[in-house]
């Protein structure tokens, strides 16, 4: 089973503070303006997936795209990068930059979120 989730959590990321998760008021989180990039490290995909027994889709989703997001996060650090930019969705290996929604494969004991970015070091 395919399913759309809702990117109703903000993620921010600070080099000293690390990776915060909090449920967003309004779950739109359009295209936002980078900042200048210095230097790009390359594009990196993220696959995620995590136990779906117990859980319902959305919750198994939720957690396999914090997942996902927290390895891209790891992947930026590893490269020698700050921030990975133009973050989007693959499924079947096709990108989905929808703003607000991410897709997830949900299975009965598994669900899986594949996410691709690119990782740079802003100025």
């Amino acid at each position: 089973m395919t399913v759309i989730g809702s990117i109703g959590i903000l993620l921010a990321w600070t080099g000293a503070a690390g990776l915060s998760a909090a449920r967003a008021a309004t779950p739109d989180l359009a295209p936002q303006k980078t900042p200048a990039v210095d230097r790009k490290m390359g594009e990196f995909t993220s696959n995620k997936k995590t136990n779906a027994a117990n859980k319902s889709d959305q919750e198994a989703c939720d957690l396999a795209f914090i997942s996902a997001v927290i390895a891209l996060q790891q992947r930026a650090r590893k490269e020698g990068g700050n921030a990975v930019v133009n973050i989007r969705s693959v499924y079947k290996q096709e990108d989905s930059d929808s703003p607000t929604e991410f897709i997830c494969g949900a299975g009965k004991i598994m669900a899986g979120v594949a996410l691709r970015g690119t990782v740079v070091k802003l100025k």
